[in-house]
């Protein structure tokens, strides 16, 4: 990551330069969400050591849409392999060395820095990664998607997942050319028939009708999961992406021809992605849904719904919600976790919430501390069969941590905790109740 200052102020020049042109238009007023863009703008120009990352680079595929705005999660693979010292096997790899390729960066990800590759969790109920390579269906195939597709697993630097089943999908960015994909459908006999829809001059292969699921096609070649959808698929250079359904497909391609808003368009999310770059984030998840206290009680009932043991009543949530030190609602919420500064530690876990000013940020990193230091941490569902003296269900968040500090830059609070007598379970369930040992998303209940 290491680059010359002039390098950098250029890079960050341009990224000023692009988003303005991009967000910014008529005169500023002080207040408006001109004013607010204005000062993220000046805070990415006044730092230099901010480089823009893969993280970055994805959004700028991500169509700016309420599903991709609720749950949108970003892995670096490229950086993982790079951390753990991993080589990436050769075109003549058999399908075993790939597949323990493939092992040793899931496993890896997950025992060292918390990061789970299988799944984006948001409140449609996720979407897998499948078109990755990386997924749990791989221990029970027989080979990859690369005579089929012309890739698989080895040719994925980055992988995003957002949105919900109906609404979301899958991208990547690595070593992507769409004739090769072309010629490999062409070639591999035992494929089924796909149709090519062609949308904003872009060409993408559809299998089978939208959502549709079917017992006969579960892991069909080459693009059906293991609940027998098809999808949609679309190869670019450099990028490929899947879908369930045409309407998210034609999002991505409008978003990638700059035809459609992404997520890169917005200031707040740039902002984000390249703060936790900055801190060595592996992955990013984001969300522009901030969790407030109903939308919070509204999750736990579905937990209790789900079968988990309810051992409080919203009278007392409420109550303890009404004496917490809760933060005012933020625009963009993103957390991410990076490398254990020794081995054999915890990873640290980034979460960074973007406020419409620099006063706001300030006020609300004061208020982020009093909720570490003063509030009560504790569980409003328990998992079956946990122990009857399970040291979860109420205590102090500062009991919790074994390390913290919270901080301001422009109008970006920034969150860095370490939890590491919980393992590695801090980051994963920002956006969902996973059940979990620590829920993060507790400790950043609005207002």
């Amino acid at each position: 990551r290491s680059v010359t200052r002039s390098f950098q102020y250029m890079v960050a020049m341009f990224l000023i330069v692009a988003l303005t042109m991009a967000v910014c238009g008529g005169s500023e007023t002080p207040g408006s969400d001109e004013s607010a863009i204005s000062e993220t703008l000046e805070f990415v120009a006044s730092s230099p050591g901010i480089m823009p990352s893969s993280f970055e680079k994805m959004l700028g595929y991500i169509a700016d849409t309420p599903e991709s705005r609720d749950s949108l999660q970003i892995t670096d693979i490229a950086e993982l392999r790079v951390g753990f010292g991993i080589v990436v096997p050769g075109d003549e790899a058999t399908f075993e060395q790939t597949t323990d390729y493939m092992l040793e960066v899931m496993v890896g990800a997950y025992k060292t820095v918390g990061i789970q590759l299988t799944n984006n969790i948001g409140t449609g109920g996720g979407v897998e990664t499948f078109l990755s390579g990386f997924k749990r269906s791989n221990f029970r195939a027989t080979e990859t998607t690369r005579d089929s597709l012309g890739f698989d697993v080895r040719n994925v630097d980055q992988v995003a997942t957002f949105g919900d089943y109906q609404f979301g999908g899958e991208i990547l960015l690595g070593s992507f050319t769409p004739e090769i994909t072309d010629e490999h459908l062409a070639a591999y006999e035992d494929c089924v028939p796909h149709d090519v829809v062609t949308h904003s001059n872009v060409g993408y292969y559809a299998w089978g009708e939208d959502l549709k699921q079917s017992l006969k096609l579960r892991i069909a070649k080459p693009a059906y999961d293991n609940l027998g959808r098809g999808g949609r698929i679309v190869v670019m250079d450099g990028m490929a992406a899947r879908t369930f359904s045409h309407d998210p497909m034609k999002q991505i391609i409008d978003a990638s021809k700059d035809v459609q808003p992404s997520l890169a368009d917005d200031p707040d999310y740039v902002m984000a992605a390249m703060l936790l770059a900055s801190y060595g984030a592996m992955n990013v998840r984001f969300t522009g849904n901030p969790s407030s206290v109903e939308s919070s009680i509204a999750r736990i009932e579905e937990a209790w719904g789900s079968g988990l043991e309810k051992v409080v009543s919203i009278e007392e949530m409420r109550a303890q919600f009404a004496q917490s030190n809760l933060v005012q609602r933020y625009k963009v919420a993103a957390v991410g976790s990076a490398f254990p500064e020794s081995e054999g530690g915890a990873p640290d876990t980034y979460a960074v919430l973007i406020y419409s000013s620099e006063t706001e940020a300030i006020e609300n990193a004061s208020q982020l501390k009093k909720r570490i230091e003063e509030d009560e941490y504790f569980r409003e569902a328990n998992q079956p069969n946990r122990r009857p003296d399970d040291p979860y269900i109420s205590s102090m968040w500062l009991e919790k941590l074994t390390d913290y500090e919270v901080w301001s830059e422009g109008n970006a609070v920034i969150l860095r905790v370490n939890a590491e007598c919980f393992g590695n379970a801090l980051e994963q369930p920002m956006l969902w109740d996973g059940g979990n040992p620590i829920i993060i998303h507790n400790l950043l209940v609005t207002e």
